[in-house]
């Protein structure tokens, strides 16, 4: 996933700002307006990126999740600040894909033989929601949490709303290159955005004008290190996914979802969830895009779906 020549040409134009945090770079492209404002915008919004990694990350001994992780099972826990949001949009997206995400992982000991093999939990969830007392309790304990595959998204979305409150004419916000966040647009048209083939000469797949909503692409030079957690095989039969969603982090749950999803039940799901976008490339090269019926972008195919 990348720009092309018009919107290289859009981002150009604008402030750019970056912040390296969770693995990654963050970028805020501000379209238009005061310069220093929009850097005073993007140094409060970049704190705050820092405070949801100190929360989020399971590497982080004093963050929210490893206090999780190092809880017993059948002990509720009240994680403070943004944990227990994160954690309940990660379990919302785990339900709504059958468990082909999930930010449960297998621990350090299980890893070691076959995650799924003889796992009364496998394809359930191993975590019990409390949303009135914001809790979260083991089912049971082989597991940890990781958010890796929501929390650059989870971040994003956060920003967003950050940012809001300043009134910047539109921005658009990067997570890392593997998620474009727009916040406004810069015209009528939107943010250029192609998808592209992970391997040379990376032609372009998919040409789309975010006007709203997020686009999110897993897989690209990963190869099969991306287990299907519901058997804990690697995703061998497709090489990348990507999606569109209104929020930042279901779109990057969901291009994790896709990865391991089989095409039948990818089309299920965009089928009862019509603002949606799935793009996929097999491990022999097809592409398979599949349209949600209200998918409120313009989305351009350049290959066969």
């Amino acid at each position: 996933m990348g720009p092309d020549g018009e919107s290289l040409r859009i981002l150009a134009d604008c402030h750019r700002f970056a912040h390296r945090a969770m693995g990654a770079v963050f970028d805020i492209y501000v379209e238009g307006g005061d310069a220093e404002y929009a850097a005073q915008a993007s140094r409060e919004a970049f704190e705050e990126l820092d405070r949801i990694e100190a929360e989020l990350s399971r590497f982080d001994a004093a963050s929210e999740v490893s206090r999780i992780n190092r809880a017993a099972p059948r002990r509720p826990l009240r994680p403070g600040g943004c944990a227990f949001d994160c954690i309940a949009e990660a379990e919302r997206i785990r339900d709504a894909t059958g468990g082909a995400f999930d930010i449960a992982i297998a621990s350090p000991a299980q890893s070691r033989s076959s995650p799924a093999a003889g796992d009364p939990h496998a394809g359930r969830s191993r975590l019990r929601l409390d949303a009135r007392l914001r809790t979260v309790e083991w089912i049971e304990k082989s597991r940890l949490i990781d958010v890796g595959g929501i929390g650059k998204g989870f971040a994003l979305d956060a920003l967003a709303r950050l940012l809001a409150d300043w009134d910047l004419p539109a921005a658009l916000l990067h997570g890392g290159r593997s998620t474009a966040l727009a916040c406004g647009s810069p015209d009528a048209a939107g943010w250029p955005i192609a998808i592209r083939r992970p391997a040379p000469p990376h032609e372009p797949i998919i040409r789309a004008s975010l006007t709203r909503g997020a686009i999110s692409g897993s897989g690209l030079r990963k190869g099969a290190h991306i287990l299907d957690p519901r058997s804990g095989e690697p995703a061998a039969a497709r090489v990348a996914a990507w999606s569109w969603s209104p929020t930042a982090a279901e779109s990057d749950a969901l291009s994790t979802a896709f990865l391991v999803m089989a095409p039948e039940e990818t089309r299920r799901f965009c089928e009862a969830h019509p603002r949606s976008l799935a793009v996929v490339i097999s491990a022999s090269g097809e592409v398979t895009v599949v349209r949600g019926r209200e998918l409120p972008i313009s989305v351009e195919s350049c290959a066969a779906s």
